[in-house]
């Protein structure tokens, strides 16, 4: 009896494998034809989930790619677009206002007035511009943009909460699109913290964790001690969690959601990297 109810034994191994994601695993030939059938049946779904999977990765990877150039394009076309009108317009503001100060007194508030709305106008431009591809990313380190990230976060609470970051090993190497990657979930939870958590404190911990010599990850934590105390929206369609999510699922990586004590949230992502060599690590 026991040796004719090994194989379901076996099954149920396999599927709770596979429930943990393992999709490689696949089910041994047994001797009897009914369990052949069974395992065969199992191998096969499993295959056509894993590859149905794989190619799900591709086509997310392929359109955050595209979104990312994108974004590029149109912080490039409001920098030097946009960006050189409102100059201009500054300019021409400031000449009537110095040439009215002798010619039409009257005139000097007016263009003070437009000077101010171009200012507030260009702060605005530069917001955007941060949101839309933060130019750190390209020009200094993922690490100078996180600093300046965090920075700005400080600087607009207004001391209601404190925004703080730790970057542990050289991190400014990293692959594409595996940087910008990390600025937006960094980005999207800083906003949620901001906007929802109430919290005192937010911590952004990025570091690198070698599992064995072979095998890196990534580690990012973004923490504070706001009033969340449970995860109700933990499989929430929110399109600011759906889009972390999305990310990290596209890079082969891991979310994870967890309550701080006695409240607060952090937001566990681990993230597979690939050496610069191109080899997996």
């Amino acid at each position: 009896m026991s040796r004719a109810l090994h194989p379901a034994q076996v099954i149920v191994a396999g599927l709770e494998k596979m429930e943990k994601d393992e999709l490689s695993f696949r089910l041994p030939t047994f001797e009897l034809e009914e369990w052949q059938r069974t395992g065969k049946a199992i191998n096969q779904l499993a295959a056509s989930l894993e590859q149905l999977l794989s190619e799900r990765k591709k086509l997310a990877l392929k359109l955050m790619n595209i979104q990312e150039e994108e974004r590029r394009y149109l912080a490039r076309e409001l920098h030097d677009e946009f960006g050189q009108c409102l100059a201009a317009i500054n300019a021409v503001a400031a000449s009537i206002s110095q040439t009215a100060e002798n010619e039409c007194p009257e005139l000097v508030p007016e263009g003070k007035k437009i000077s101010g709305i171009v200012h507030h106008m260009m702060e605005s431009l530069r917001g955007l511009l941060l949101r839309l591809r933060p130019s750190d990313i390209d020009e200094l380190s993922l690490t100078a943009s996180l600093k300046s990230l965090v920075a700005g976060w400080n600087a607009s609470s207004g001391g209601k909460t404190h925004y703080n970051l730790a970057v542990h090993g050289d991190l400014d190497r990293l692959p594409e699109p595996i940087p910008v990657t990390i600025f937006r979930i960094v980005q999207e939870c800083l906003t949620n913290v901001s906007k929802h958590s109430f919290a005192n404190n937010a911590k952004v911990t990025l570091r690198t964790v070698s599992e064995n010599s072979s095998i890196t990850t990534i580690e990012l934590i973004i923490e504070d001690d706001g009033k969340a105390t449970n995860l109700p929206f933990e499989d929430s369609p929110g399109i600011g969690l759906l889009g972390i999510r999305e990310r990290v699922t596209a890079l082969g990586g891991r979310l994870t959601l967890k309550t701080g004590n006695p409240c607060g949230l952090a937001v566990h992502v681990r993230l597979p990297v690939q050496s610069l060599s191109g080899t997996q690590i």
